[in-house]
């Protein structure tokens, strides 16, 4: 599985730049903690599923010694390898780059992490029941909801997801924010086995 992983990685090489790029410009922009993870861990999705069907590299990985569980399962820990570099980046870059301060740093990075379980598991079944056209499509709306319509997006979230993420934040109670956590785990092991079903029944 870790060779899956690198490969992964290894594909995606010549854009961890671009990542960099990006999350400097969402935290010196004022985007909110949980978002900046959620797109920044998309892209590295988007982009690892569209490498995998441009190259039909499907075909390739289930001609070699893996099996279906393993190609998916690599997906899912690749996803969280990367979503932990990301809430560590993107907090040490909050702290030199962004005007607002984060008042408690335990909190923030596990909400940012709640986010991204919650959003990869919405996602990542989709990514095995639709086409490579599908992929690139939802990359390229999503990619330009969050800078062509910068503004309005950043009002939406503000005014909706903010309230949900605020009031997350607001949590004293830790067995309740563990609490929250758990569900999310929960649901990325829900999707996780869905992902597997759905690539077990496709056809190379």
């Amino acid at each position: 599985m870790f060779n899956l992983i690198k490969k992964d990685i290894i594909l995606q090489k010549n854009l961890l730049l671009v990542y960099l790029l990006v999350l400097v410009l969402l935290l010196s922009s004022g985007f909110h903690f949980g978002f900046i993870v959620v797109l920044l861990s998309s892209l590295f999705l988007f982009n690892s599923q569209y490498y995998d069907d441009k190259e039909k590299s499907h075909i390739l990985l289930n001609s070699l010694p893996y099996t279906r569980k393993e190609i998916v399962s690599s997906k899912y820990v690749g996803g969280i390898l990367f979503a932990v570099l990301i809430i560590l980046l993107s907090y040490i870059g909050s702290l030199f780059i962004s005007e607002a301060t984060v008042t408690s740093p335990a909190k923030t990075i596990a909400i940012g992490f709640f986010c991204i379980l919650l959003f990869i598991s919405i996602t990542m079944p989709i990514f095995y029941k639709f086409t490579q056209q599908f992929v690139l499509v939802a990359f390229a709306i999503f990619f330009a909801l969050s800078f062509f319509i910068f503004s309005k997006l950043s009002d939406f979230i503000n005014n909706h997801m903010g309230e949900f993420v605020l009031y997350i934040s607001g949590i004293e109670d830790s067995v309740l924010l563990l609490s929250i956590m758990a569900v999310a785990a929960i649901c990325y092991a829900l999707s996780w086995k869905l992902s597997i079903r759905i690539y077990d029944q496709r056809a190379f």
